[in-house]
């Protein structure tokens, strides 16, 4: 098995916001599950500041990524990491109930985590 994978971090004013596992150059794509994460680092790189990647262990093969990617998301809770552990439902208003919420149209400002295109968002309430 090639040991292609690494794990990195990306790090802003000097604390850790995001830990990832990949390969390929991942440590500096854009695309993000949380816009407020891909709009900073679009904003940093069009501003030419690549500094916030930091390679964290490069020479892995993909298992041992993902088995360090989760012991330093667990260990360090970065907040852009927040899905992967915080077991809480994000919800788009969160002084409303879920109907009310609903009722609102909130369900029709949510992004799916996993594909991206807005939804019904019910999985989020």
């Amino acid at each position: 098995m090639r040991k292609v994978s690494y794990v990195y971090l990306h790090v802003i004013e000097g604390k850790i916001v995001w830990v990832g596992k990949g390969k390929n150059g991942r440590i500096y794509d854009s695309k993000r599950i949380d816009p407020n994460h891909e709009e900073l680092i679009l904003r940093l790189q069009e501003a030419g500041d690549f500094s916030y990647a930091r390679m964290h262990t490069a020479g892995l093969s993909d298992k041992e990524a993902v088995e360090l990617e989760k012991v330093l998301i667990k260990d360090l809770k970065p907040i852009f990491n927040r899905h992967t552990y915080d077991k809480k439902k994000v919800r788009v208003y969160p002084d409303l109930t879920p109907k009310e919420a609903i009722a609102l149209g909130s369900i029709n400002a949510v992004k799916s985590p996993k594909t991206g295109k807005r939804g019904k968002g019910k999985k989020l309430l």
